[in-house]
């Protein structure tokens, strides 16, 4: 089976790939070549990934924030005294939340994607 991507880069930070994975990944799968960047070069290969993240971090604060001020709207509203207001933070409601806007953000990132291709 062939690599739909032959060419994979890898931080040379990361412990796990050591010499004995990359001797192995060259026996077993010939056509995958490493290709190592040394750490905090990607934006400067990689510059349209920067902004497409920073583009997705904004999209991603302003998904908690009126996430934030809802909840606690909700709990000022419920009589809640404001020392005693809190948000969700169990790991349940973090994925939860987080699945969904990255849903919500890939679909503004796809309409704006196809608004700039019919320009």
């Amino acid at each position: 089976m062939a690599s739909l991507c032959p060419l994979h880069s890898t931080p040379t930070g990361w412990g796990w790939l050591d010499k004995r994975l990359a001797a192995w990944v060259k026996t077993t799968y010939p056509w995958i070549r490493f290709l190592y960047v040394p750490a905090a070069c990607t934006p400067v290969a990689q510059p349209m990934d920067a902004g497409i993240i920073a583009k997705m971090k904004g999209l991603l604060r302003a998904k908690y924030s009126h996430w934030a001020c809802r909840v606690t709207r909700e709990q000022i509203e419920g009589g809640s005294e404001p020392s005693k207001i809190r948000l969700p933070t169990d790991v349940q409601m973090c994925k939860t939340n987080l699945v969904r806007w990255l849903g919500d953000i890939v679909a503004v990132m796809n309409t704006d994607a196809q608004k700039e291709s019919v320009r």
